[in-house]
């Protein structure tokens, strides 16, 4: 499936350019509800698929765009600096103008839409990304 792959190569674009291993796991959003129950792992980035949309260009193509939440979860508890900074930096580096290849074709480059912070409490922060990405897909051919 399409944002399977696209989700798994924004994993492994984050893993890659994270050179300080300040991520001790970065993976699909599937995992991030064992992830908040078990707590087995202290920094952590998780890849949500928001939304998809498509509007049709001809009857054999259209242009879809996909939106993806981009949850950061590090431990304050230690002497860490500004560990959610350097976070939120290597995932904008690794993810802004990154361009995902589906079928063989690379996708428009990722966008940056938007930060927040969503926790700072109990020695936990967790910080929220949005990123957008668009494509062309073929359609009713055979």
């Amino acid at each position: 499936m399409v944002m399977t792959l696209i989700r798994e190569q924004l994993v492994a674009q984050i893993e890659q350019l994270d050179k300080k291993r300040l991520f001790q796991k970065v993976a699909a959003g599937t995992e991030l509800e064992e992830f908040l129950q078990h707590r087995t792992t202290l920094n952590a980035c998780f890849i949500l698929l928001l939304e998809r949309s498509a509007q049709s260009e001809s009857e054999y193509f259209q242009t879809v765009t996909e939106r993806y939440q981009v949850i950061s979860i590090a431990s304050m508890l230690r002497n860490s600096g500004n560990l959610l900074d350097d976070m939120q930096a290597v995932i904008f580096k690794a993810l802004s103008g990154f361009s995902p290849v589906i079928d063989g074709e690379k996708t428009n480059p990722v966008h940056f839409e938007q930060g927040k912070l969503i926790e700072l409490e109990n020695g936990r922060g967790i910080w929220s990304d949005i990123y957008s990405l668009n494509y062309t897909v073929a359609i009713n051919q055979q």
